[in-house]
């Protein structure tokens, strides 16, 4: 957590004493949670001000990047933990079910999804980012599988 309150701090969105106040409010609960809270109260404190130096006047790759995305991937792979589709526990992407609310997404979580590469990838209607072969999706799987001890229960 304090990685998140440094970060925080660099926005100068509220005083360094009530960041660390927070950080001591939430410190019993894990880290994704932790921080989710206390970047959900900071909005509540501080509202559109708080959007407009966070997440503004970023571009998409630059949002993807940031703290603040990075804070709300963590709680929904917290909160969910495996793939809403297929039940898959690795590889896990959080999904944007769609992008009315991007930037609010802490006050939108309902238009998230947590998905497996696979999943998110035919959500999409991509081909596999294997280069488009689903045989290469079976070998990358198949590997896995093997450093995991288990390729023999795959039907390899």
């Amino acid at each position: 957590m304090k990685a998140i309150i440094k970060e925080l701090s660099r926005y100068k969105l509220i005083a360094p004493p009530t960041l660390y106040n927070l950080q001591k409010k939430y410190a019993i609960l894990s880290p994704a949670v932790g921080n989710f809270l206390i970047l959900r109260e900071i909005y509540q404190i501080k509202g559109e001000d708080f959007w407009k130096r966070m997440v503004r006047d970023l571009n998409y790759n630059e949002y993807m990047n940031s703290i603040y995305w990075n804070i709300i991937k963590q709680y929904v792979w917290y909160s969910n933990r495996k793939c809403l589709i297929c039940g898959l526990k690795k590889h896990l992407q959080v999904h944007h079910k769609n992008y009315f609310h991007l930037g609010y997404e802490i006050l939108h979580l309902e238009d998230l999804e947590l998905l497996c590469f696979r999943c998110h990838t035919k959500e999409h209607g991509k081909e596999d980012s294997y280069g488009g072969s689903e045989k290469l999706y079976e070998i990358w799987r198949y590997l896995y599988l093997v450093q995991k001890g288990i390729a023999n229960n795959y039907g390899h």
